[in-house]
């Protein structure tokens, strides 16, 4: 699990494109770099359910993502999504997980 912390930015722009992670439990750059190429996902519960069959859809939807890099030296990545994160992410849990985790909840 990591929690959204911000997005990459300079002193006079911002970044949205690169959202910054703080990975719990990793202190370290060495700690981080365990993370650096596993997919991230974003999940929330949509306002409402979408898809043909209303009933039988579910109301949570993810956006997906991958860790790119490290950032700074006390645990941070930088992981990029398929779109850009919204504003209310920030402060919100993010889940990195594992390829086999993936494969086993697609099966």
């Amino acid at each position: 699990m990591a929690v959204m912390s911000g997005y990459r930015r300079g002193q006079r722009r911002q970044h949205e494109q690169t959202a910054i992670l703080h990975v719990e439990g990793s202190r370290t750059k060495n700690d981080a770099a365990f993370y650096v190429g596993k997919k991230c996902a974003f999940v929330y519960k949509g306002q409402r359910k979408t898809g043909k069959d209303a009933k039988k859809t579910r109301p949570f939807r993810a956006i997906w993502g991958k860790v790119t890099r490290l950032h700074g030296n006390a645990g941070s990545v930088r992981a990029k999504f398929s779109t850009n994160l919204p504003p209310a992410a920030i402060g919100k849990r993010v889940r990195i997980v594992s390829i086999t985790q993936i494969s086993q909840s697609r099966s």
